[in-house]
Formats: C-alpha cells, sequence, structure tokens
C-alpha cells in the first residue's frame, strides 16, 4: 500500500468523517448515520482488498457502506466497484450457505437446491469513489460507459454507475465534520 492509501484510509476510518460524508452524499446532510452505529469490517475478499467499509447497524437497518480513494482516475474503476460491491455480496452468501449447512435447517426443496433459506436478506452495499485529482474525471463513469455497443438496449445492460465525489468540485461547508 502506497503513503497515500495508508494516509486517506486512516483518514477516512474515523467514524464521526466517515458519518459525516455519508450522510451528505446519502441524505443531503441529515444526521441519520450516527458514529457509534458504525464499525470497521474485514476489508478483504480473497484477493482484493477494498480501502474503506464499514457495517452500519441500527435497529431498523444494517448497510455495509464503503469508499474507494482515487488519487488519479482509473479507467476500470466502475468495473472495481461492481467487483468489490457483488464480493460483498458473494461473502453474506457463502456466510448464509455455510450457517445452514451446519444448522442442517433447509427443508423446502427450492431451497435446498440454492443452499439459502427464501427468507435470506442481503445487506446492501454501498461504495464511493473519492477522486482527488486537480482536473474532473474524464473517464469511464459507468460499466456501460466501458462497453463498446452503444445501440443496445440500456434496459437490459447491468449500469454500475460510480457513486463519483470530486474533490475539485465539491463543497465542503456540505460536511458537518470540518476536518472534510
Amino acid at each position: 500500500m502506497n503513503r497515500f492509501d495508508t494516509v486517506s484510509n486512516r483518514f477516512w476510518y474515523d467514524p464521526a468523517r466517515f458519518a459525516s460524508f455519508m450522510n451528505a452524499n446519502l441524505y443531503a446532510g441529515k444526521d441519520i448515520i450516527q458514529p457509534d452505529d458504525l464499525v470497521p469490517v474485514d476489508r478483504r475478499y480473497d484477493h482484493y482488498t477494498r480501502d474503506v467499509i464499514m457495517k452500519w447497524t441500527t435497529d431498523k437497518q444494517e448497510m455495509y457502506l464503503a469508499i474507494e480513494n482515487q488519487l488519479v482516475e482509473d479507467l476500470t474503476m466502475p468495473y472495481r466497484n461492481a467487483m468489490y460491491d457483488m464480493k460483498s455480496y458473494e461473502s453474506q452468501i457463502r456466510r448464509l450457505k455455510r450457517n445452514h449447512r451446519e444448522t442442517r435447517d433447509l427443508e423446502d426443496p427450492l431451497e435446498t437446491i440454492s443452499r439459502i433459506k427464501k427468507e435470506d436478506r442481503l445487506i446492501p452495499c454501498i461504495t464511493f469513489v473519492i477522486y482527488y485529482g486537480q482536473e474532473e474525471w474524464k473517464h469511464h463513469k459507468s460499466l456501460k460507459d466501458m462497453f463498446g455497443y452503444k445501440q443496445i438496449n440500456d434496459a437490459n445492460m447491468l449500469e454500475s454507475r460510480m457513486n463519483l465525489v470530486q474533490i475539485c468540485k465539491d463543497d465542503p461547508r456540505r460536511y458537518r465534520n470540518r476536518d472534510i
């Protein structure tokens, strides 16, 4: 890991900063996410490592929230984001299957084939890319942008749009935490 990654990841693992960032970008600045409701989780999936990921848990919901820090544009970033989020879901599905295998509680034929229960639910994962470049991000902002075919019906295509926050365009007054 390079120095930029080390410093920026450490900065965003502060729950107060992380909550302020997520509240500004998900809830128009309303204090919905509280720092005490955030817990860092393992950021490694197989051979891949996220920059920052926390689990937000309240009495009503759970959600994985993640940040990927980018000093320079990465043309594969839409794919990387989609892959990180899918790895999160894959990890959850593996855990569900393992739990059901250990408890032997699958009786319905559909559940037996799927190895999960109908009522099992995945925890959603939302990832933001923070781009620190001086110029605007000019290239791919979604998986669709990476495809060469423009005539395909968009409704049938995986969009996977990046949640991109560009420091050169961002207004720091949006954040309640003054460190941001």
